[in-house]
């Protein structure tokens, strides 16, 4: 049977469903392109995986269903297809044991891969039952190449969004540009800007501001390394669409003592996002003087934490990879993530054994080592008294350099630590004479003619780490690790809570602790993609300590030379 509203009202708010003759016994082709057109799970988002808040897209809702799923999207269906003017997009959303059926209009992109909603993306379904034209020969040639979207491109499935960073805002979806048949294309015409040097990334010159599809197209790289050096947001968008706190630490204790989250301080990294530091000299709560310290070793005690990655929310594009990545530094030291560090993957207990180790170098008149960090003209003005917080290190110091140059020549920077962007913007990098200058300053530092004065440090604390993995959880201790997920983790995650909730819920309907009345190999595959286990730990407390003495002292050589002359 088919299931549609009654044909006496037009009222968007019916929540009451008839089934009758005329409407069981029409066909589905009634709608167009119904049978060729999928939805896609989650609700509509635009081309930076947000509901609307980046573009201007308009979301009006055309009535509830009770009914089955099928019925449901037939009906939601052809409801938007019958709007005049068409819409972009059509979603439709289970709430409350109940249908709603959204039309949308704008910059509709693809759907979110969230639970519980689904979305039509009406350009998409229209390409799939169409005759497919030649990817060269119908593309209009333009007198700027590359700078006309393509009238027909093969399509490709649909990529994950993700809230990260940045590992954070952008995604190549089922309608974006393909960018193998666009390049194609792209080869065909005369390229303007084929013999000009493209360490600034000139084949994006032309392009206008936010052509984020085009830019896709238009990439170099195999890695599309070119491309996501255009990822540089500003910091409130990081701030937004990156992983939270609370929703990606869910469980967390140091040596058997459950963690309070104010123990993570929030720093914004340009390729990492959101990155969370636990136990540092910086904490706005605790400072230095809460820095925690241990006594003890072995896997039983150290740092043990639980991470929600959230899978779903992954930009395609900005994500080639699952997982998170962890740096080990002393308290006082700003990481650096994108310089050193190590990764850990999902639906994996990551077990990390430490040693401590310290060198200490000596001064002048020995060595031009330095304990303070050189003074940097433009920078220090506003944020001096924030950095010289933290510990000297040679990467610290070649970064704050680096950001000091494009400061001075620039007037801007890409960076967001130490709250820098307060005081200067950050670098638009779809501004081909920003990009140039930014491009001219990583040029000198290649070529090493910044002279930052950045010499060893005389003190350097680090740690060794040996890696252990296992596959976590295990397919039986799966419903019993949701089962405490289930009420938020550590910061009482609403994402989180509807997670696991929809796991439960979807795969083990009956599952009852204790008596196996459920199946746990049905749960495994959604949790391990979107949970990771990660334990650090010291391996012994003692360390390596390595310190340089004077091989001949002033004293030496005046005993030897009393010696000799008497």
């Amino acid at each position: 049977e088919t299931t549609a509203e009654p044909t006496t009202t037009d009222s968007p708010t019916t929540a009451n469903v008839q089934t009758t003759t005329e409407t069981a016994t029409q066909p589905m082709t009634t709608f167009p392109l119904y049978d060729s057109c999928e939805p896609e799970a989650g609700v509509c988002v635009d081309f930076f995986g947000s509901d609307g808040s980046l573009t201007k897209t308009e979301m009006s809702s055309v009535g509830e269903f009770e009914g089955d799923f099928e019925s449901a999207k037939l009906w939601c269906y052809g409801r938007c297809s019958a709007q005049s003017p068409s819409p972009d997009a059509c979603q439709l959303q289970l709430l409350n044991n109940a249908y709603t059926c959204w039309v949308v209009v704008g910059d509709v992109d693809r759907g979110s891969g969230a639970t519980n909603s689904w979305c039509w993306v009406f350009d998409s379904c229209q390409q799939s039952i169409e005759t497919t034209p030649d990817p060269v020969t119908t593309l209009p040639a333009s007198e700027e190449a590359g700078l006309t979207t393509p009238v027909f491109v093969p399509q490709t499935e649909p990529a994950r969004r993700r809230r990260q960073a940045p590992e954070a805002m952008l995604s190549r979806s089922k309608r974006s540009t393909n960018a193998t048949a666009a390049l194609l294309w792209y080869m065909q015409i005369e390229d303007p800007v084929n013999d000009l040097d493209d360490n600034y990334l000139s084949q994006y010159d032309n392009l206008p501001r936010d052509s984020w599809k085009d830019a896709i197209a238009l990439s170099r790289e195999d890695d599309y390394s070119d491309f996501q050096t255009l990822a540089l947001f500003e910091k409130q968008y990081i701030e937004n669409y990156g992983h939270q706190l609370k929703d990606m630490v869910v469980q967390c204790s140091f040596d058997g003592q459950k963690c309070d989250l104010d123990q993570f301080e929030i720093v914004r990294n340009p390729i990492y996002g959101n990155c969370f530091v636990f136990n540092h000299v910086l904490n706005e709560t605790y400072g230095r003087e809460g820095v925690k310290e241990t006594s003890k070793t072995g896997m039983q005690f150290g740092l043990k934490l639980t991470l929600f990655l959230e899978y779903d929310q992954y930009i395609g594009i900005l994500s080639p990879s699952v997982g998170g990545r962890l740096t080990l530094s002393s308290q006082d030291v700003f990481a650096t993530p994108e310089d050193q560090g190590m990764i850990f993957a999902p639906g994996m207990q990551t077990s990390i054994a430490i040693r401590h180790h310290y060198i200490e170098r000596l001064s002048d008149p020995y060595s031009d080592c330095l304990k303070t960090y050189p003074e940097f003209k433009t920078i220090d003005a506003v944020i001096r008294d924030k950095y010289t917080k933290v510990a000297y290190t040679t990467q610290m110091c070649d970064n704050l350099c680096v950001m000091n140059r494009m400061a001075e020549l620039c007037n801007c920077v890409d960076q967001y630590a130490f709250e820098i962007t307060d005081h200067f913007n950050i670098c638009d990098v779809w501004d081909v004479e920003t990009r140039r200058c930014r491009q001219s300053v990583f040029d000198e530092e290649a070529n090493n003619e910044l002279n930052c004065g950045c010499e060893q440090a005389c003190v350097t604390e680090g740690y060794s780490a040996s890696l252990s993995q296992s596959e976590w959880p295990s397919v039986n201790f799966s419903p019993y690790l949701l089962s405490k997920l289930r009420k938020g983790g550590l910061g009482e995650s609403e994402a989180l809570k509807a997670w696991s909730d929809y796991v439960l819920r979807n795969h083990s309907a009956q599952f009852e602790p204790f008596e196996n009345t459920f199946k746990p190999a049905r749960i495994l595959e959604e949790v391990r993609r979107n949970l990771a286990r990660v334990e650090l730990y010291y391996e012994e407390l003692n360390f390596e300590s390595m310190t340089e003495l004077p091989a001949y002292t002033i004293v030496s050589l005046i005993s030897d030379f009393g010696g000799n002359i008497g």
